[in-house]
C-alpha cells in the first residue's frame, strides 16, 4: 500500500478546514445580526454570543473536540511525546465542554462580582486572566507542535492560533465599551460579538484540521520508518 504525501494530506484537510471554518462563520455572522437588528436579539438560536444554546456554540465546540481527538491520536502515534500530547488534548477537551457550558463566563461573572466587587463588564478582562494558564499552556504546546509539523499543517496551526489570540484580544479590548454602559444591541457590540465568534470559529477549524494532518504525518513516518528496519 502506498501512502498518500503527508504534505499534500494536510495541506487538503487545512483547507477544508478553514473553508468550513468561514462558511460557519459567515452564517453566524448573517444570522447574529439579523436578530440583534431586526429581530430585538430575541431569538437565542439565531445568536453567536451565547454558549452551548444552539448550533454555532455547537460547531464550535465540536471543533475544538476533534483538536482534542487528534491530539490523542498524536499521543498513540508518537509515544514519546505522549505525555504532551495527551496533556494537550485534556486541555481542548475541556475548552470543548467549556463551549457548551459556559464555564469560563460564570467563573469570570462570579470572581468580577463576589470576589473583585467589579461591575458587569469588567469579565470580559477577568476570566482571560483566570483561565492565563491553560490558555498559556496550549499555546506553547500547539506552538511546539507547529515547529514540528509538515508545512502546510504548520502554516494551519499558526492560523488558527492568530485567529484564537486575536479572538481573545478582541474580547478584551471591548471591555471599555461594555464597562462605560455599551451593549451588545449596538452596531459595535455586534461586530465585535461577530468578528469574536467568527474569529473562533475558524481558529479551531484550522486547528483541528492541521492537528489531524500532522498525525497522518506521524502515522506515514511510523511506517517508513518500520520499513526501513524490516
Amino acid at each position: 500500500m502506498v501512502d498518500a504525501d503527508p504534505e499534500r494530506v494536510a495541506a487538503s484537510l487545512v483547507t477544508i478546514g478553514v473553508g468550513i471554518g468561514l462558511a460557519i462563520a459567515g452564517v453566524q455572522a448573517v444570522a447574529h445580526l439579523t436578530n440583534v437588528f431586526a429581530l430585538d436579539a430575541d431569538v437565542d438560536s439565531l445568536s453567536a454570543d451565547i454558549d452551548g444554546a444552539n448550533a454555532f456554540a455547537w460547531a464550535s465546540s465540536m471543533a475544538t473536540l476533534a483538536a482534542g481527538l487528534a491530539a490523542l491520536t498524536l499521543a498513540i502515534f508518537e509515544p514519546a511525546r505522549a505525555r504532551r500530547h495527551l496533556l494537550l488534548a485534556g486541555i481542548l477537551i475541556f475548552f470543548s465542554l467549556d463551549d457548551v457550558a459556559a464555564i469560563h463566563e460564570k467563573l469570570g461573572t462570579a470572581v468580577r462580582g463576589d470576589v473583585l466587587g467589579l461591575p458587569t463588564g469588567w469579565g470580559r478582562l477577568v476570566w482571560p486572566a483566570l483561565f492565563f494558564p491553560l490558555l498559556a499552556a496550549a499555546l506553547l504546546l500547539l506552538w511546539e507542535l507547529r515547529r514540528r509539523a509538515p508545512r502546510a499543517a504548520a502554516t494551519g496551526l499558526g492560523l488558527g492560533l492568530a485567529c484564537l489570540v486575536a479572538a481573545v484580544v478582541a474580547e478584551v479590548a471591548s471591555t471599555p465599551w461594555y464597562t462605560t454602559g455599551g451593549t451588545g444591541e449596538s452596531w459595535f457590540g455586534a461586530l465585535e460579538v461577530v468578528v469574536e465568534e467568527g474569529l473562533e470559529i475558524v481558529g479551531w477549524a484550522a486547528i483541528a484540521t492541521a492537528m489531524a494532518g500532522a498525525a497522518y504525518a506521524t502515522l506515514v513516518r511510523g511506517r517508513l520508518g518500520q520499513a526501513e528496519h524490516a
